[in-house]
């Protein structure tokens, strides 16, 4: 049973039961749980004061929709964040650090299998907070990610969903487009139509390029990149630009340096190299070792992310200068 007290006396649900005082009673005949009501139960015997469709069960795994509170928030005046690969490494630390803060988080994920699910599954269940709600939602379903975003009409997106690995977009191109370009454009969509007052998304440090070499900054050349994770996250920032642009979008791009920190990503150096130690194994390196990186700790980037959400972007028609 899926309800959401709204006023006194009314309730709301997914289904086609109301609880009452007197007991459960049927209030209308329709049971696939496409639909949403609103049942007036303060007389003792439930009256359907109106319904609306909610998402097409056809198209939606049923989890999808669990939650039938969502329809209702553009009416209680809740603040929703919304992030997306919320089970993701930087996404479940994200998640957890807007959750301790009191926010009303909304996490969307599609466990995509380019490593273990398990651990995916994992992080979320470490999470525990009652102001967290997590739906399982691919952001290269369009459909689906306008329909969620419509719903709970998010103050901030926080977009860490992509397909990550740079050596992995050598054999799969297809997937990073899929995914990183498809799904992005999705999500700007989502954003510009729910009316979210900014979009937080995950650029890369691969955005640099055959610059690598030289001083990183923002307004450094990223029109060379090496792979086609770089070339994805490059054109995530082009489409940013247009939507704010066009749009109005306020959008903020991060271009994040190798992270690390708990509950990691398995294909990662720290951990590659922590289970070739463990298991006695020899660890193995590219370029003959000769090559230095900078990484950076997840809690620094979380908190990077954190206080963006109260510095919205505006236009700045110097730059570039």
């Amino acid at each position: 049973l899926m309800m959401a007290t709204l006023r006194s006396g009314h309730i709301w649900t997914a289904h086609n039961i109301a609880v009452t005082s007197s007991g459960v009673g049927d209030v209308t005949g329709d049971r696939d749980g496409s639909r949403w009501y609103e049942i007036d139960v303060s007389g003792g015997t439930p009256a359907l004061v109106q319904s609306g469709t909610l998402f097409d069960p056809a198209a939606s795994n049923p989890t999808f929709y669990w939650k039938i509170v969502f329809v209702l928030l553009g009416g209680l005046n809740v603040t929703y964040f919304l992030v997306t690969g919320a089970a993701g490494f930087i996404g479940y630390h994200t998640v957890s650090r807007l959750c301790g803060a009191g926010a009303d988080v909304v996490g969307v994920d599609n466990f995509d299998p380019y490593y273990d699910p398990s651990l995916k599954r994992a992080r979320l269940a470490a999470i525990r907070a009652k102001n967290f709600q997590f739906l399982e939602c691919d952001v290269r379903d369009r459909d689906r990610t306008l329909a969620l975003s419509r719903s709970i009409r998010p103050h901030t997106i926080v977009h860490l969903a992509a397909q990550a690995g740079v050596r992995y977009s050598v054999d799969h191109p297809q997937r990073y487009i899929d995914t990183n370009v498809t799904g992005f454009l999705n999500v700007l969509d989502a954003a510009r139509e729910c009316g979210a007052k900014q979009l937080i998304y995950a650029s890369s440090s691969s955005v640099y390029g055959a610059t690598m070499g030289e001083a990183c900054a923002e307004r450094a050349n990223t029109s060379r990149p090496l792979s086609m994770y770089a070339a994805t996250k490059k054109m995530n920032e082009s489409m940013a630009h247009v939507y704010s642009h066009l749009h109005g979008l306020a959008t903020t791009g991060l271009r994040l340096f190798t992270v690390y920190g708990p509950w990691g990503r398995p294909d990662m150096a720290m951990f590659i190299f922590a289970s070739a130690i463990v298991a006695g194994q020899p660890i193995k390196l590219f370029n003959h070792g000769k090559m230095r990186r900078d990484f950076t700790y997840v809690d620094d980037v979380v908190e990077a992310i954190v206080r963006l959400i109260d510095r919205i972007p505006r236009s700045n028609p110097s730059w570039p200068s």
